[in-house]
């Protein structure tokens, strides 16, 4: 079998269906699709077994909720399919999607990885995408942490499509505490056991914006601070002997825009300006000085003003830029829907 297309699944009843039949009317048809149910409670388990029961290639498996990173390891011992593709519950595939890496695993004679583009949908248009400008093969291991350090947009699990003997090499036992990130984790295990890995320009997936994620991700009590995602990725470059300026640079950057992204889901707390500013100084006070030390301040776009205001401990002032960010965000993007 070429594929498996797992899906993890948790209280995505409103989308569950769309993201299946997605898959089912793939024009390439040797796959199958594996969902594992992470404890859902909502009407998602009946749905999933709905589909089973009328689709022989679809497999439905049931636990108690035990988070994304578990999950993923277990859609991956499930797998029979040469490669894995990912599919998050309330995202879909385009219809050729299969086709299009099928036909990539030929003319690259079986690449390790394919990387592919995603766009980004609000409530049917497309709103953004991240894709590359160019097709490459990438050998060089350095080359590829290099990259996949660059940008958050070249971390996702979802955009990859991935041999299943080199995804059951991750230890996901190492970083299961991790649950903001574990994409950047998981794609740099993935390159240290590649050897051949293509970047197409073609967009495949199609990633769902809705109020209840982004709800659901900026609350106090799942906020996770991302010095843990730094402290990982830091020792992971250690342990394979990376001593390069472009990746240490790209690291501090790439944590820059994380503790930016933490004082904007901060700034969305329904709670006290005391608590949110307890908050922030948490993570000023768990930075590892690299608030102090040199990054590609370029990267950081108008957020600058954010990042400034944490170096000065002044955290008054970063929630109110970051409330500020988090208003033009969101009137920008109804705008962009609006046009599209």
């Amino acid at each position: 079998m070429r594929f498996s297309v797992c899906i993890p699944c948790y209280n995505a009843q409103r989308y569950i269906s769309v993201c299946i039949d997605s898959i089912l009317s793939q024009t390439h048809e040797d796959y199958e699709i594996i969902i594992v149910d992470d404890g859902s409670t909502d009407n998602s388990r009946v749905i999933c077994e709905q589909y089973a029961l009328v689709n022989e290639n679809v497999r439905v498996f049931h636990q108690s909720n035990q988070g994304l990173v578990t999950t993923r390891s277990v859609l991956i011992s499930y797998a029979n399919g040469e490669y894995c593709v990912f599919v998050d519950a309330d995202d879909y595939l385009s219809k050729d999607a299969l086709e299009i890496l099928n036909q990539t695993i030929n003319k690259y004679d079986k690449p390790d990885c394919i990387m592919f583009g995603l766009e980004r949908v609000r409530d049917g248009k497309r709103i953004e995408v991240s894709t590359e400008t160019k097709t490459q093969v990438i050998s060089d291991r350095l080359k590829l942490y290099r990259k996949v350090l660059s940008s958050d947009s070249n971390n996702s699990i979802c955009r990859k499509c991935l041999k299943t003997e080199i995804l059951r090499k991750y230890d996901e036992s190492l970083h299961i505490d991790i649950h903001i990130g574990e994409d950047l984790l998981r794609s740099l295990s993935v390159y240290k056991y590649s050897d051949r890995v293509v970047f197409i320009r073609d967009v495949l997936y199609s990633y769902v914006m809705n109020e209840e994620s982004m709800v659901h991700s900026v609350t106090p009590k799942n906020f996770q601070p991302s010095y843990l995602l730094y402290m990982n990725v830091s020792e992971f470059l250690t342990s394979e002997g990376v001593d390069d300026y472009r990746c240490t640079l790209a690291i501090r950057t790439l944590y820059a825009q994380k503790l930016v992204r933490d004082v904007l889901q901060i700034a969305r707390f329904q709670c006290t300006h005391q608590e949110q500013i307890r908050s922030l100084e948490t993570v000023v006070a768990n930075s590892n000085g690299i608030l102090s030390q040199p990054i590609m301040e370029e990267a950081l776009g108008r957020r600058k003003t954010i990042y400034m205001a944490l170096q000065k401990k002044n955290y008054l002032s970063a929630l109110r830029k970051a409330q500020i960010e988090n208003r033009i965000t969101e009137i920008s993007t109804k705008i962009r829907g609006l046009i599209k």
